[in-house]
């Protein structure tokens, strides 16, 4: 078979992946991404600053919430004990 052929073969999937990965939804940057906590079950859910304002529910409970536009600082969990430092 003829070199040429081979490459143009190998080149054109590569070149469609490449124009894929570049083009498709979703590929443009996500932006900033905001944390908040459910108010029930304390699962820290992270979504798109876009997404601020909207409902969401969470992935662990279920639960139906509002997103903040403005999210307050992530604080530790209220049922659990803080873990120290691992030691080696």
């Amino acid at each position: 078979m003829n070199i040429g052929l081979l490459l143009l073969l190998g080149a054109v999937p590569a070149g469609v992946l490449i124009v894929y990965l570049l083009v498709r939804p979703g590929a443009a940057a996500v932006g900033a991404l905001h944390l908040t906590r459910c108010p029930r079950c304390e699962q820290k859910i992270r979504y798109a600053a876009n997404r601020a304002g909207r409902s969401g529910i969470c992935p662990q409970c279920k639960y139906p919430l509002t997103l903040p536009s403005a999210p307050p600082p992530l604080e530790p969990r209220t049922g659990r004990k803080s873990i120290g430092l691992r030691r080696k």
